[in-house]
């Protein structure tokens, strides 16, 4: 048919396809002279080369040759071919050479450009895709993954060299010896640098020697010869290098350094390449044969390139300090390199580029290496800290602080590693620092119940310390420790050294009729200033444990078997000190374990015969300072007396049996007070203090005994001066429970003395408490929102004079401004200060108030900084009538329509709520007159939303203004349909109560109104509307109201609702 066009067309859909199979009919049509298309001929032919046999290759290409040179001349009819200059002083040799290139230069340079054609590239790979699909089909991922090194985790070698390197990556570069079989997969990336590179060294071999040859060129070359080497690194090691060794200039090396991944691998070869160039310039090798220096292994080479470079060395080269720089980094770079390896085979989750980049995590990392048993690990830690500066005091000391919290390390474990790693030696260098150490945070750190671990401590403090003393009082308690250990091994020893520790409930438990004697006479010979243990307080301990606890004896339970018991402890008795008598005794009278076990009468005998007993020795006794105390005990003793004498009255008794549990519980701390005078006025500041009345603190001070009696008007003025006082004492630090906790209190007194006030009471005048207040409120070390919270509620319960309501409205204002208009910073550098920057000196005029509403309503763009503006407008005093008549002026007004327009403002149903709400106690307070709703009303419904119509109506109807509701009712009129956002409860009720639904009628509205009339819970709100249509004329719509009302409503139907609706009809129509 020849029909070309056709054919032409087909072997275009054969090309778009991918068809390879395809390729001889396109190369016919490619090679035919009847097709005119030229480029169609040449993308016919690019891909038929593609895709032909080996052998039809060279027609192909001369054939396509031929069609692009045409195809370049119809382009561009005089082309300026690029040819070589020729050079009559080259020898012979080259000349030949020259001119068997001259000869295939047209054809070199016609493949070079026909190669380098961005049609012909973008074609062939778009060609490419098939075969990349069927080799991804014919081989396995985990056979590429195993046949790549593309991480460069391992060293490339040719395949000859795999049995003595069995680790090393087989290069798919040569032949595999693992089969007979040529190569099946190899690199294409690689595959296409080389081919580029053979023709970028083609294209330079035309022009070598002269000046033609442009920067594109060179760059070509470069960049292929960079991928080369790239590849062949990473597939043959040592061929890469010699690559590598090629290049001319350290920034051309340093870009296909940074071009491969950071592996150890890549790093050690570089740095052995920059070795081997620095080595070679300082000892040149002129002599024939292989440099010597190729004969030493590469760890030789650097290390003595190290040192040669560490020394002072003259180097003026650039060409060289390029490679000595490179050197240093990628030495350090190697050294980062295998220490955040080794962190990462901790598997600890360390951040390594935190590591790298932060001094301070940097340092917490390492000292928290250094908190291990493992020696690897430590000698990481080491390195690491040599490294970077870390002190290694700090380093060894945290080790030292790891041994003694880990509990799987033992003493003789925790013994050994001290001693082999010359710790103390180390810790010595800071004597000081290493004894606060020891004492604060490691003493700190050992259970008081491990016997042996305080013994290596006291052991490390004797013998590392400088003072003798010291040394003294650690082995003393290296030999209490040890005998303490048989005697008593649940013992808390370090408790015991803790000043005013309760060493009577440390010991307790662990005493018993075998060491009681023997811990006294440890207690005897122990330091004192380091124990709070002496004989005494060990028969205290053991009098207690006596007396209540009834192992193998029968529990007492009369009064005479309780009094019995405390006879048998008369011995133990004798060898207490006056405090410690006082203990014992106060152990069954003043505790929840004596109040419970112990009965009243029988506490009371005990007690009698205790301050016999130290009445006696006050007799007896010579030393006057030691009379005095048993003189003091039974001074004491015989108060006890007289409180266990009051808890027998009827007053106590019926505070215990109260049926209010508050009350019961004061009864219960009553008794456990033991009449002490402190105690008891705790207890009554404590009533007030819980929120508690008045009425309790009186109930409560009827059992107190003459002596230490109260009256609760001077509980009530010590509480509250107690409670400022702790509110002005209070520190930044605290949190702001407390202070909410305080101004709780605050509020409850000032309502308990309202209350006392209209009761009658005359001890306590509300003007003394203002007194207090004023000076709470002028105190300028005080926050400012304290300040004002408490004036504000004094303004509440408080007769202010004008002068205390300006300091309060002064102090209302700067807390507002500060809180919504300043930022977080400056907000809390003005809390501590009445004097506000943002607030103006003479706020307590108007001249000053109008100021700061104008600034405040220019950096208004919120919702929160609206209600700020409002609120301070609500505390002022009102401004002058003009001021609100005015819609230009009116402050409300200017805010609502700023509101509205903002751009920044979107929460719409949160403005709109504030709007409502503050328009309608505007209006009630005569701020807001007809014409300002009338303008706000405007204003809302030109908004887009159906939803501000509902709020423009609820202003408009509540105002009452009527111009203002009828601008509303006309958009209503409007709207096709009724949406469920024009309307709510709330409105509907709203209209029914203004007598607006005669208003409504002709809307959608009227609906809705229906609807909610029509409900049975609503029927005497209907039968109002009702009333209101039939007055205003609307008969019909009155009767079908009333006839809905009374079909819908499930209430007994009688025959006269019935004839009540008929005759409405009959009177309606």
């Amino acid at each position: 048919v020849e029909d070309y066009e056709v054919a032409s067309n087909w072997c275009l859909q054969l090309v778009k396809g991918c068809y390879g199979e395809g390729w001889e009919v396109c190369a016919k049509i490619g090679k035919c002279d009847r097709v005119v298309d030229s480029s169609l001929k040449a993308r016919l032919l690019d891909f038929a080369l593609t895709h032909a046999f080996p052998e039809y290759l060279e027609s192909l290409l001369k054939a396509s040759l031929k069609v692009k040179r045409v195809a370049k001349i119809t382009e561009d009819p005089s082309p300026e071919l690029l040819t070589p200059v020729e050079s009559s002083s080259k020898p012979l040799l080259f000349s030949m050479t020259k001119n068997v290139l001259s000869a295939t230069a047209a054809s070199t340079s016609s493949l070079v450009s026909s190669v380098a054609s961005k049609r012909m590239w973008k074609n062939a790979v778009g060609w490419l895709r098939p075969l990349r699909k069927s080799l991804s089909r014919s081989i396995k991922r985990d056979t590429i993954e195993k046949v790549g090194n593309f991480e460069f985790n391992k060293q490339g070698c040719h395949a000859f060299y795999s049995d003595i390197l069995p680790e090393a990556h087989i290069s798919s570069l040569g032949p595999s010896y693992k089969s007979y079989a040529p190569t099946t997969f190899t690199n294409p990336a690689l595959e296409v640098s080389f081919t580029l590179l053979r023709i970028a060294l083609m294209e330079e071999s035309l022009y070598q020697g002269n000046s033609v040859q442009t920067n594109s060129t060179g760059k070509r070359y470069f960049l292929s010869y960079r991928k080369v080497i790239k590849g062949v690194l990473q597939e043959d090691l040592l061929l890469g290098v010699s690559f590598l060794i090629l290049l001319n200039s350290p920034q051309d090396v340093y870009q296909v350094y940074s071009s491969l991944p950071r592996t150890e691998i890549s790093l050690q070869v570089f740095l052995y390449y920059y070795a081997l160039q620095i080595y070679t310039y300082l000892c040149p090798w002129e002599k024939p044969g292989i440099a010597p220096i190729f004969l030493h292994s590469p760890e030789n080479v650097i290390s003595c390139v190290r040192k040669i470079i560490s020394k002072e060395i003259n180097i003026k080269d650039e060409y060289i300090l390029h490679y000595v720089d490179y050197f240093h980094q990628t030495d350090q770079m190697v050294t980062d390199y295998m220490q955040v390896q080794a962190l990462l085979r901790l598997e600890t989750g360390i951040d390594i580029e935190r590591f790298l980049s932060e001094v301070e995590y940097k340092k917490d990392t390492v000292l928290g290496l250094a908190m291990t048993s493992d020696t690897e690990t430590l000698d990481l830690a080491i390195s690491l800290a040599e490294k970077y500066d870390v002190s290694m005091w700090e380093l060894y000391m945290s080790h030292l602080r790891f041994l003694f919290d880990s509990p799987n390390i033992d003493c003789n474990e925790l013994d050994r590693i001290v001693s082999e790693r010359n710790i103390v030696s180390h810790l010595k260098s800071r004597y000081e620092d290493f004894l606060t150490t020891m004492e604060e945070v490691i003493l700190y750190s050992i259970d008081g119940r491990d016997h042996d671990k305080l013994s290596f401590y006291f052991n490390l403090i004797k013998n590392t310390s400088e003072d003798e003393v010291t040394k003294k009082n650690a082995a003393s308690h290296v030999n209490y420790l040890k005998q303490i250990k048989d005697v008593a091994p649940n013992l808390d020893y370090k408790t015991l050294l803790i000043p005013n520790s309760n060493a009577l409930e440390i010991l307790r438990p662990e005493l018993n009729s075998a060491n009681v004697e023997m811990l006294a006479n440890f207690a005897q010979n122990m330091p004192q200033q380091e124990c709070v243990l002496d004989p005494s307080t060990v028969y205290c301990a053991w009098a207690q444990k006596h007396f209540f606890e009834t192992s193998g004896k029968k529990r007492p339970k009369t009064v005479n078997e309780w009094i019995k018991r405390f006879d048998e402890t008369t011995s133990i008795l004798k060898k207490l000190k006056p405090k410690d008598v006082n203990l014992f005794i106060g152990s069954f009278v003043l505790t929840e374990e004596g109040v419970s076990k112990v009965p009243l009468e029988a506490r009371k005998e005990i007690i009698k015969k205790a301050a016999k007993y130290c009445k006696r020795k006050v007799d007896e006794t010579e030393d006057e300072s030691e009379s005095k105390n048993w003189m003091d005990v039974f001074l004491r003793f015989d108060k006890l007396e007289k409180h266990l004498e009051l808890l027998r009255s009827n007053v106590f008794k019926n505070l215990q049996s109260s049926s209010d549990p508050v009350l019961q519980r004061y009864a219960h701390e009553f008794m456990l007070s033991g009449g002490d005078e402190d105690a008891l006025k705790s207890l009554s500041k404590k009533v007030l203090n819980e929120l508690c009345s008045m009425d309790v603190l009186r109930s409560v001070l009827s059992v107190y005994p003459e002596e230490v009696s109260q009256i609760p008007e001077d509980i009530f003025q010590e509480v509250l001066r107690q409670t400022l006082s702790n509110l002005q004492n209070l520190q930044t630090s605290k949190k702001d429970e407390e202070v909410e906790r305080l101004c709780r209190i605050f509020l409850h007194l000032l309502k308990e003395l309202k209350k006392y006030c209209e009761e009658g009471g005359d001890l306590l005048d509300s003007e003394d408490v203002l007194d207090e207040v004023r000076n709470f409120a002028q105190d300028n070390t005080i926050s400012v929102i304290i300040r004002v919270k408490i004036m504000s509620y004094a303004h509440q319960f408080l007769p202010l004079n004008e002068k205390d309501l300006q300091l309060f409205q002064s102090m209302k204002t700067g807390n507002i401004v500060t809180e919504a208009f300043m930022s977080p910073s400056k907000a809390n550098r003005s809390k501590g200060n009445s004097q506000l920057s943002s607030v103006p000196s003479n706020i307590d005029t108007e001249e000053g108030r109008l100021e700061l509403f104008e600034n405040l309503l220019e950096k208004m763009d919120s919702v929160k900084k609206a209600e700020s503006i409002i609120e301070l407008l609500s505390i002022w005093p009102k401004f002058h009538s003009n001021i609100y008549v005015d819609v230009e002026t009116n402050p409300f007004l200017r805010v609502f329509v700023k509101l509205i327009n903002h751009p920044k403002i979107k929460d719409e149903k949160l403005y709109l709520d504030l709007i409502l709400s503050c328009t309608i106690r505007a209006v009630n307070e005569s701020q807001m007159n007809e014409e300002c709703i009338h303008v706000l009303v405007e204003k809302l419904i030109e908004l887009p939303k159906n939803e501000n119509l509902k709020y423009a109506f609820k202003i408009s109807l509540n105002s009452s203004q009527h111009s203002a509701r009828q601008k509303v009712i006309e958009r209503y009129l409007n709207l096709p349909k009724i949406l469920p956002e024009c309307f709510d409860e709330e409105l509907i009720e709203l209209i029914i109560e203004k007598e607006a639904v005669v208003d409504i009628l002709p809307t959608c509205l009227y609906g809705p109104v229906v609807s909610y009339l029509s409900d049975e819970r609503n029927i005497t709100k209907c039968k109002l509307v009702v009333d209101q249509l039939e007055v205003s004329n609307h008969g019909i719509e009155a009767a079908s109201l009333a006839m809905r009302s009374w079909s819908s409503s499930s209430l007994p139907r009688g025959f006269k609702t019935a004839s009540s609706v008929i005759k409405s009809f009959r009177r309606w129509f």
